[in-house]
C-alpha cells in the first residue's frame, strides 16, 4: 500500500493505493470504508516517523474532506 498525503489549499488532499492490484495508481482508497483502519495505521505510523526524524510536515488548517470533490 502507498498512502499519499498532501497538504493543499490549507488541508491535506489523501490517498490510499494498493500497489499490488493498481500499480499505476488509479483507484483511491482512501475513502472505501473497508481500508479506514489501515488509513488509521499508516497514518499514526507517519506521525511517529515524523516525529522521530524532526519532518515538518505542514499541519492542515482546516480538516481534510471526508469524501473525495465530485
Amino acid at each position: 500500500y502507498k498512502l499519499v498525503l498532501v497538504a493543499k489549499e490549507g488541508h491535506l488532499v489523501n490517498s490510499l493505493y494498493d500497489l499490488q492490484k493498481d500499480p499505476f495508481e488509479m483507484q483511491n482508497l482512501y475513502h472505501d470504508p473497508k481500508h479506514q483502519e489501515l488509513v488509521r495505521e499508516l497514518t499514526a505510523l507517519r506521525g511517529e516517523i515524523a516525529a522521530r526524524t524532526g519532518d515538518n510536515f505542514p499541519q492542515p488548517t482546516k480538516p481534510a474532506p471526508l469524501e473525495p470533490p465530485a
